[in-house]
């Protein structure tokens, strides 16, 4: 069985994470009852969704606790290689590393599903009208899971990443036509939810 869901986050797919993780104790209480929710999180956290962590029960590491330094993490990089490591498994089978990358796209699927039926809701026909869509850019997976659930219904947006100057991997790796990895440990940036070193999922997908 699952002892420990784990996952690395600026906020959001920790607070998302952690709600799943509740539901699934709750619905599977025999299996599931006492599994631990984890979750590794940048010092630069926003106090807000700390707080809703904190709220739902999760446990919450900022700082390297299990291998004695202290050190804490200063971005969302730190904290998903330290995550990955702890939950890895080959060493920890029971402990499932919940990703933000690839495996999340169809999760941002929603969001365009959500957009589309706002637009109709307006009056505006997205099939018939010029629809740009712009999207915060950290991953990329979120560009691409919208994208990809609007062209489910023949839909064809046009989309605009948008990224700051500090933690702009993702535009200089489309530019490249290959990962670029900023390789720095904090990205200096009041915009945590993009605060990332490198693309995480494959920059063919986004392009």
């Amino acid at each position: 069985g699952v002892s420990h869901l784990v996952t690395a986050s600026t906020g959001n797919q920790a607070i998302a994470v952690t709600m799943a993780g509740v539901l699934m104790r709750e619905r599977f209480p025999e299996t599931l009852g006492e599994m631990k929710i984890v979750d590794f999180v940048s010092l630069g956290i926003v106090p807000e969704k700390k707080a809703e962590l904190e709220r739902l029960g999760a446990t919450i590491f900022q700082r390297d606790q299990l291998h004695g330094t202290g050190e804490g993490f200063e971005s969302y990089e730190g904290a998903r290689l330290y995550a990955s490591d702890i939950a890895n498994p080959s060493r920890n089978p029971s402990r499932l590393f919940v990703p933000h990358g690839t495996e999340v796209i169809t999760s941002f699927g929603t969001m365009g599903l959500e957009i589309v039926e706002q637009l109709r809701k307006e009056g505006i026909d997205p099939a018939k009208e010029k629809i740009a869509i712009v999207v915060p850019m950290g991953s990329g997976g979120m560009a691409v899971g919208i994208e990809r659930a609007f062209a489910a219904l023949g839909i064809e947006p046009m989309m605009i990443g948008v990224q700051v100057p500090s933690a702009n991997s993702m535009a200089l790796s489309l530019f490249e036509g290959k990962e670029i990895d900023l390789g720095i440990r904090r990205v200096l940036t009041l915009h945590d939810g993009i605060a990332t070193s490198r693309p995480e999922i494959d920059v063919a997908l986004v392009r």
